[in-house]
């Protein structure tokens, strides 16, 4: 019985291992579509150096198109969108680090709706504000990438709640499959142990039994022998008597 409910946990467990890893599939498969954006982004501002960062913060009278880049940034960041604010933030040496550490795996809803007023201006295309700035085009691409992947994660947020929900069950099921396999484990070794003592024990039962028949068989023949040998006793006396009483009567003739 425990071991049938072994073997019925085993197949049940496969199973979800099986369906954990469908989950885990297809949340990927809808990541995957916008990581090639999002590396694209990620590559650009890495070939940012800080002189491109001190050509926009020293803009004296910004482009537009690279002031509305710089308040869609400092939207991502939760800060105030007016140009001094986004020129101290340009001035911060980790700016290019914050950017591409970027948390991206939690940004807000309020803050994908407010970035919506950026993502949706016709003119707040890549190619139009890389003609005013490099900087400002690559962080347009990164503000394009962050939107994408947020709405992506809304999407996929559930199914990485299940999958988590589906890895912890997993994962208490199979600690709780390991621990009953090794009580079986052990529950077959008493088994094979209390076997292997009954063949010991019906094996010298058996020996006994031998021996105790092959003592019979001796004590048999030797009471046959015996029974034989009080035979001959008997007629051996008989015998001794018969020849006392001739040779007595033979003095007696010699006397006479």
């Amino acid at each position: 019985a425990k071991k049938q409910a072994v073997e019925a946990d085993q197949a049940r467990i496969a199973k979800e291992e099986v369906e954990t890893k469908a989950i885990a599939s297809n949340a990927k498969a809808e990541l995957d579509v916008v990581m090639p954006m999002l590396n694209s982004a990620l590559a650009a501002v890495d070939k940012l150096e800080k002189g491109d960062i001190s050509e926009v913060k020293n803009f004296t009278k910004p482009p537009a198109l690279v002031v509305l880049t710089l308040s869609a940034v400092m939207i991502l960041f939760n800060k105030p969108t007016d140009w001094a604010n986004a020129k101290k933030a340009l001035g911060a040496a980790d700016f290019l680090s914050n950017v591409k550490n970027y948390d991206k795996d939690n940004i807000k809803d309020s803050v994908v709706r407010k970035l919506q007023k950026y993502i949706q201006d016709p003119d707040f295309k890549v190619e139009n504000v890389l003609r005013s700035s490099k900087a400002g085009g690559a962080l347009c691409v990164w503000v394009h990438a962050m939107n994408t992947y947020a709405e992506v994660s809304t999407t996929v947020a559930p199914k990485r709640a299940a999958l988590k929900a589906a890895e912890k069950s997993l994962a208490e099921k199979q600690k709780a499959l390991a621990e009953a396999e090794a009580e079986l484990a052990v529950v077959i070794a008493k088994v094979t142990a209390l076997g292997e003592k009954y063949d010991n024990s019906v094996g010298e039962k058996n020996r006994l039994r031998e021996e105790s028949e092959a003592l019979e068989s001796k004590l048999e023949r030797a009471d046959k022998l015996v029974k034989g040998l009080s035979g001959e006793y008997t007629r051996w006396q008989a015998s001794i008597g018969t020849f006392k009483g001739m040779t007595q009567n033979a003095i007696g003739d010699s006397l006479i």
